[in-house]
């Protein structure tokens, strides 16, 4: 690949976004990357003056949605006061995707997925986040479950064909491939031609076989064996970008689980001490060993863990029984790794032990 081969999607890319760039400060004009190596406290609070207006706007127009033909809203509420996205796509029936920014230190985090997971609610589920460095889109699912189709580094792509030689490392040729494959899923076209593209595959035979592309020469082989090789590498980089981000999250799970451990560690404790004083010791050791067993499968509970019929020894060695209780436990389990959802389920395990008749004997 050289900078002659780049598809031409990224060429495009290059024209009609970072070459226009160009930031004003003090006197003083930036191109894309002059102005991403200035340091982080002049661009702390860059997202809607310069990531809106000199990157998203450019790159919105070279996806398709043209400002002037109405295809997209930009959100003008204050961006402190804001409940929905910087700018919402329209396809032909409601919106295509929404669109987040963040300024260029702003690094994409969990606080972001959680935004695009609002924002995608009761839409196509297609989203993009970016700060100007890096494009990001992502597919909600009907419950809301993210999957990431394609990640951009714009700022390397750039920095690597700003260089003399940057077009022969396998990091540009991939961000390349990246960039080529986010304009595929996310242009105009594809949210608005449904039915010309339908009315292209859905033909007779005889059809097909008077439109075919003829491959009898040596140029026509080899500008077929180029497409295909370019669709294959596409498929390859939506594998590899599925690997990596399983990847990533199985490396962050003993983080998350120690994390979890440790807060409801805390929670139960700080639970058992406010009750103190509260409800009889023998109530407080149901409540403590009832805890304890569903300690014991923490991260891994389904409803069915839910359903309880049993009897559990005191330190009296007397039997309790505890009634039979059905609970729904997703919408509980969904947030179980933050404080609201254990105070939650403490909450509901108070409710369910000691106010629908479980009694101790005595």
């Amino acid at each position: 690949m050289t900078k002659t081969t780049i598809p031409k999607n990224v060429e495009n890319f290059i024209n009609s976004v970072i070459n226009p760039f160009n930031v004003a400060i003090k006197g003083t004009t930036y191109t894309y990357l002059e102005y991403l190596s200035l340091p982080q406290n002049i661009r702390s609070n860059d997202e809607a003056d310069v990531v809106d207006v000199h990157f998203t706007e450019l790159a919105l127009e070279w996806l398709g949605f043209y400002k002037s033909e109405g295809r997209y809203k930009y959100n003008t509420t204050t961006k402190a006061e804001s409940q929905r996205p910087d700018f919402v796509a329209l396809g032909t029936v409601g919106t295509a995707f929404i669109w987040e920014d963040k300024n260029t230190t702003h690094d994409f985090d969990e606080v972001c997925l959680n935004q695009l997971t609002s924002y995608t609610a009761g839409t196509s589920g297609y989203a993009i986040w970016s700060n100007a460095k890096q494009l990001i889109g992502f597919h909600f699912d009907a419950k809301g479950m993210p999957h990431k189709l394609v990640d951009v580094d714009v700022a390397l792509l750039i920095e690597y064909y700003c260089s003399p030689n940057g077009y022969k490392d396998a990091k540009y040729k991939e961000q390349v491939l990246a960039l080529d494959l986010f304009y595929i899923l996310f242009s105009h076209e594809r949210f608005t031609s449904f039915n010309s593209l339908m009315n292209k595959i859905c033909i007779d035979e005889a059809t097909f076989l008077k439109q075919a592309v003829p491959i009898s020469t040596t140029s026509e082989r080899t500008q077929f064996i180029s497409g295909a090789r370019q669709v294959l590498e596409h498929f390859r980089l939506l594998a590899l970008q599925s690997i990596n981000e399983a990847q990533k999250q199985q490396a962050e799970l003993p983080n998350k689980e120690l994390a979890l451990r440790q807060e409801w560690l805390q929670s139960k404790t700080n639970l058992l001490d406010n009750l103190s004083g509260a409800i009889s010791d023998d109530k407080k050791e149901v409540l403590r060993i009832y805890i304890e067993r569903i300690e014991l499968k923490l991260g891994a509970l389904s409803d069915k863990d839910f359903l309880i019929e049993d009897t559990l020894k005191l330190k009296s060695r007397k039997l309790c029984p505890i009634n039979f209780y059905y609970f729904t436990a997703i919408p509980i389990m969904e947030s179980s790794h933050t404080k609201k959802g254990i105070i939650a389920f403490h909450a509901f395990l108070i409710s369910r032990l000691f106010s629908r008749g479980s009694k101790v004997v005595k």
